[in-house]
Protein backbone atom coordinates (compact mmCIF):
# COMPACT_ATOMS: atom_id res chain seq x y z
CA UNK A 1 0.00 0.00 0.00
CA UNK A 2 1.11 3.50 -0.31
CA UNK A 3 0.48 6.46 1.84
CA UNK A 4 -2.48 8.80 0.65
CA UNK A 5 -1.86 12.34 1.39
CA UNK A 6 -4.51 13.93 1.20
CA UNK A 7 -6.79 10.92 3.05
CA UNK A 8 -4.62 11.45 5.64
CA UNK A 9 -4.52 15.04 5.90
CA UNK A 10 -9.03 14.61 5.29
CA UNK A 11 -8.76 12.13 8.20
CA UNK A 12 -6.99 14.34 10.95
CA UNK A 13 -9.37 17.18 10.07
CA UNK A 14 -12.18 15.17 10.31
CA UNK A 15 -10.79 14.20 14.28
CA UNK A 16 -9.66 17.42 15.03
CA UNK A 17 -13.58 18.32 14.30
CA UNK A 18 -15.40 15.45 16.26
CA UNK A 19 -13.29 14.19 18.87
CA UNK A 20 -14.60 16.01 21.91
CA UNK A 21 -14.86 16.43 25.42
CA UNK A 22 -18.87 16.08 27.43
CA UNK A 23 -19.74 16.39 31.13
CA UNK A 24 -21.51 13.49 32.37
CA UNK A 25 -24.16 14.10 34.93
CA UNK A 26 -21.67 13.24 37.51
CA UNK A 27 -19.71 16.39 36.63
CA UNK A 28 -16.56 14.65 35.25
CA UNK A 29 -15.58 14.72 31.15
CA UNK A 30 -15.84 11.63 28.96
CA UNK A 31 -14.01 11.56 25.22
CA UNK A 32 -16.28 11.62 22.42
CA UNK A 33 -13.88 9.37 20.61
CA UNK A 34 -14.57 8.33 16.86
CA UNK A 35 -14.88 4.84 15.62
CA UNK A 36 -13.44 3.54 12.36
CA UNK A 37 -16.82 3.13 10.88
CA UNK A 38 -17.77 6.47 11.35
CA UNK A 39 -14.65 7.48 8.90
CA UNK A 40 -15.70 4.53 6.10
CA UNK A 41 -19.55 6.54 6.68
CA UNK A 42 -18.67 9.98 6.47
CA UNK A 43 -20.17 11.07 3.39
CA UNK A 44 -17.13 13.24 2.52
CA UNK A 45 -14.49 10.68 3.53
CA UNK A 46 -16.76 8.30 1.88
CA UNK A 47 -17.01 9.94 -1.59
CA UNK A 48 -13.32 10.56 -1.76
CA UNK A 49 -11.70 7.23 -0.75
CA UNK A 50 -11.77 3.61 -0.09
CA UNK A 51 -12.25 2.08 2.90
CA UNK A 52 -8.97 0.48 2.54
CA UNK A 53 -7.10 3.77 2.10
CA UNK A 54 -8.79 4.93 5.40
CA UNK A 55 -7.78 1.86 7.18
CA UNK A 56 -4.06 2.17 6.04
CA UNK A 57 -4.08 5.97 6.81
CA UNK A 58 -5.73 5.50 10.22
CA UNK A 59 -2.97 2.90 10.83
CA UNK A 60 -0.04 5.76 9.81
CA UNK A 61 -1.10 7.67 11.86
CA UNK A 62 -1.10 6.07 14.94
CA UNK A 63 2.52 4.29 13.40
CA UNK A 64 3.80 8.49 13.54
CA UNK A 65 1.65 9.07 17.27
CA UNK A 66 -0.50 11.48 15.34
CA UNK A 67 -3.00 9.91 16.91
CA UNK A 68 -4.31 7.47 19.81
CA UNK A 69 -6.89 4.67 19.72
CA UNK A 70 -8.54 2.44 22.54
CA UNK A 71 -9.29 -1.21 22.04
CA UNK A 72 -6.94 -1.57 18.18
CA UNK A 73 -6.96 -5.18 18.61
CA UNK A 74 -10.12 -6.66 20.82
CA UNK A 75 -9.11 -9.66 22.74
CA UNK A 76 -8.31 -12.68 20.85
CA UNK A 77 -8.93 -10.93 17.35
CA UNK A 78 -6.85 -8.98 14.95
CA UNK A 79 -9.75 -6.94 13.54
CA UNK A 80 -8.73 -3.20 13.34
CA UNK A 81 -11.89 -1.76 12.19
CA UNK A 82 -13.30 -2.19 15.87
CA UNK A 83 -10.47 0.84 16.64
CA UNK A 84 -11.67 4.31 18.14
CA UNK A 85 -9.63 7.06 17.64
CA UNK A 86 -9.91 8.74 21.00
CA UNK A 87 -7.31 11.77 20.57
CA UNK A 88 -5.24 13.40 18.22
CA UNK A 89 -2.01 14.14 20.03
CA UNK A 90 -0.20 17.69 20.12
CA UNK A 91 1.76 16.48 17.46
CA UNK A 92 -0.54 15.60 15.31
CA UNK A 93 -2.54 18.77 15.84
CA UNK A 94 1.10 20.69 15.04
CA UNK A 95 0.85 18.74 11.52
CA UNK A 96 -2.19 19.69 11.33
CA UNK A 97 -2.24 22.82 11.94
CA UNK A 98 0.96 23.41 9.41
CA UNK A 99 -1.07 21.76 6.39
CA UNK A 100 -4.44 22.67 6.96
CA UNK A 101 -4.38 26.23 4.92
CA UNK A 102 -4.63 25.08 1.32
CA UNK A 103 -1.94 26.90 -0.21
CA UNK A 104 0.76 25.48 2.19
CA UNK A 105 -0.85 22.01 1.15
CA UNK A 106 -0.87 22.54 -2.14
CA UNK A 107 2.75 23.53 -2.70
CA UNK A 108 3.42 20.56 -0.05
CA UNK A 109 2.16 17.86 -2.50
CA UNK A 110 3.92 19.76 -5.40
CA UNK A 111 7.42 19.40 -3.81
CA UNK A 112 6.75 16.00 -2.32
CA UNK A 113 5.50 15.08 -5.44
CA UNK A 114 8.43 16.11 -7.71
CA UNK A 115 11.21 14.83 -5.01
CA UNK A 116 9.12 11.48 -4.46
CA UNK A 117 9.37 11.13 -0.79
CA UNK A 118 5.97 10.52 0.90
CA UNK A 119 7.38 9.20 4.61
CA UNK A 120 4.72 11.59 6.78
CA UNK A 121 8.16 12.84 8.04
CA UNK A 122 9.15 14.52 5.26
CA UNK A 123 5.96 15.69 4.56
CA UNK A 124 5.57 17.39 7.97
CA UNK A 125 9.13 18.68 7.55
CA UNK A 126 8.40 20.45 4.03
CA UNK A 127 5.29 21.34 5.25
CA UNK A 128 6.59 23.17 7.91
CA UNK A 129 9.21 25.33 5.58
CA UNK A 130 6.53 26.15 3.18
CA UNK A 131 4.61 27.30 5.77
CA UNK A 132 7.57 29.24 7.03
CA UNK A 133 8.48 30.77 4.23
CA UNK A 134 4.83 31.65 4.10
CA UNK A 135 4.60 33.41 7.01
CA UNK A 136 8.28 35.22 6.02
CA UNK A 137 6.37 36.81 2.43
CA UNK A 138 3.57 37.78 4.76
CA UNK A 139 5.57 39.79 6.99
CA UNK A 140 7.47 41.05 3.95
CA UNK A 141 4.17 42.64 2.71
CA UNK A 142 2.66 43.87 5.89
CA UNK A 143 6.29 45.75 6.45
CA UNK A 144 5.31 47.37 2.92
CA UNK A 145 2.40 48.74 3.93
CA UNK A 146 3.28 50.49 7.15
Amino acid sequence: MTINEDCIRDILGYLVKNIDYEKDIDGSFRVVQVSLFQLYKDADLSTLYKDKDIMYSVLKLLEIHFIKVSDIFPKNQSIIDRCTICEVTYEGHKFYETIQPESVWNKTKSIVGKIGNHTLGFIESVAHDVAVESAKELVKISSWNV
